[in-house]
């Protein structure tokens, strides 16, 4: 969870360095804080509960804020992480059974190798 937060913190502080080509308009300062105010309250959310409601409300706002852009980012990342996340854990359950199976056939072998040992004693 803890590479989550940092990958979060780091796409964010990159994607501040991004300029936008929108032609939209300035928003105001108050809306700047709004959108910065539930942008935290939605990583947060998001950390804690693992709900993205908050990040798709900002990401969806209109006219498109920075907070919105980054919020869109940060729904990208984790999108993409959870992905991985289930691909792994798949890989997981496959390498699970995997070494059950080898570890039965491992107990078979020793247990045949006792086997022969008695007869040759």
């Amino acid at each position: 969870m803890t590479r989550l937060a940092t990958a979060i913190i780091l796409l964010v502080l990159m994607t501040g360095c991004l300029a936008t080509t929108t032609t939209t308009p300035i928003p105001s300062q108050n809306d700047a804080d709004a959108d910065a105010a539930l942008f935290k309250s939605g990583l947060k959310s998001l950390e804690q509960k693992g709900s993205t409601a908050e990040l798709k409300k900002l990401a969806g706002m209109e006219p498109v804020s920075d907070w919105g852009i980054y919020a869109r980012s940060v729904l990208k990342t984790y999108s993409s992480q959870q992905k991985s996340i289930n691909s792994l854990r798949k890989k997981n359950q496959s390498l699970t059974k995997e070494n059950k199976k080898l570890q039965g056939n491992l107990d078979k072998l020793n247990q045949i190798n006792l086997e022969l040992e008695k007869r040759t004693n």
